[in-house]
């Protein structure tokens, strides 16, 4: 017996797993949007009808595909995902921006705005021509003077059982180069600088920190990464 209805149409959206990840995700010219999410996730859920729309909205442009981490927990592990659900978008197979999070009443419009500016955005060169321009240490790597100088500074704080989060190590990489002089980007190990983070209030990991005049002016929680640090500079 046939229970498809009328109005039933096949997913617009490429269900993808190890097998055929670098296929879909990473060889396509096109613009590749990865979301993360698992079995259960009440976040996921409520934007999916939304991401199909979009989906089958920009055909052609732009490719949607899901990971599933209950199925394919290694990729989240290899890529440091660490909340859900999380969207990555791939351009030439390289991750150029990402979207954690999913807070209605204003979802669709934030997702919607993300989506349009960085999909039209041309593709970061995420190869550094030169030497790492992110800073990997302990304190010392910016003592008080430091943080109080004109120059602002992102941490990239993270722990031995949580890598340093992989997704966003590329666009962090291009931030500490085309901004150098005005911004500084450095990451470190909490579990080797307890105290500092301790005095900052750190009590999670992997997190971003943007530090003003020795002060905190913003952390990341969701969101455009790329809006997150326009709008914490400015």
């Amino acid at each position: 017996m046939n229970t498809t209805t009328p109005d039933e149409h096949p997913s617009a959206i490429v269900k993808v797993d190890t097998s055929n990840f670098s296929e879909e995700v990473l060889k396509p010219a096109e613009p590749v949007i990865a979301i993360f999410s698992f079995d259960g996730c009440g976040h996921c859920a409520i934007i999916a009808p939304l991401l199909e729309e979009i989906a089958t909205e920009l055909a052609g442009k732009v490719k949607i595909v899901k990971v599933s981490d209950t199925e394919n927990p290694e990729l989240a592990k290899q890529y440091g995902i660490y909340g859900f659900p999380m969207l990555a978008l791939f351009k030439g197979g390289e991750v150029n921006d990402i979207f954690l999070g999913a807070a209605p009443p204003n979802i669709e419009t934030k997702l919607r705005s993300w989506i349009s500016k960085t999909v039209q955005t041309p593709k970061m060169n995420t190869t550094p021509e030169y030497p790492t321009a992110i800073v990997e240490g302990d304190v010392s790597a910016f003592p008080e003077e430091g943080l109080k100088s004109a120059e602002a500074v992102i941490v990239h704080f993270w722990g031995n059982r949580c890598p340093p989060f992989e997704l966003i190590e590329p666009i962090l990489e291009q931030v500490a180069t085309e901004l150098a002089g005005k911004v500084k980007v450095i990451k470190l190990n909490i579990g080797e600088n307890r105290d500092f983070a301790t005095q900052y209030g750190v009590d999670g990991f992997p997190m971003l920190a943007m530090f003003k005049g020795g002060e905190v002016a913003g952390i990341y929680d969701g969101g455009s990464l790329g809006s997150w640090i326009s709008h914490a500079m400015a």
